[in-house]
């Protein structure tokens, strides 16, 4: 979504709609989200929609405001609750084998 820049006329409706996918995912009961920068790394997991926000709109203050960013992008695992453990035990497999 930040890929395009600080200038790019239509972020805000894809900011939208990229919001708005989020949203009917978790009301389709993937409400859990484990969110990794554009390297990999994991920042967080999270049941809100309004901090995956908050960290898109981070990266992109921090493109306009300092003109740079060391996150560009983050990628996002929406998962189930029952799912939990799995995604749990997976990124810390991933962690402690990168």
């Amino acid at each position: 979504m930040n890929n395009l820049g600080f200038k790019d006329d239509g972020r805000k409706e894809r900011t939208l709609k990229y919001k708005n996918a989020i949203n009917r995912l978790y009301k389709n009961n993937y409400n859990n989200f484990a969110i990794f920068d554009n390297f990999g790394t994991h920042l967080l997991n999270t049941n809100s929609v309004d901090e995956i926000i908050a960290i898109s709109d981070y990266i992109f203050k921090s493109q306009l405001f300092n003109n740079t960013s060391t996150i560009y992008h983050i990628d996002i695992l929406a998962f189930n609750v029952s799912d939990t453990e799995f995604v749990n035990n997976q990124i810390e497999d991933y962690l402690l084998n990168d």
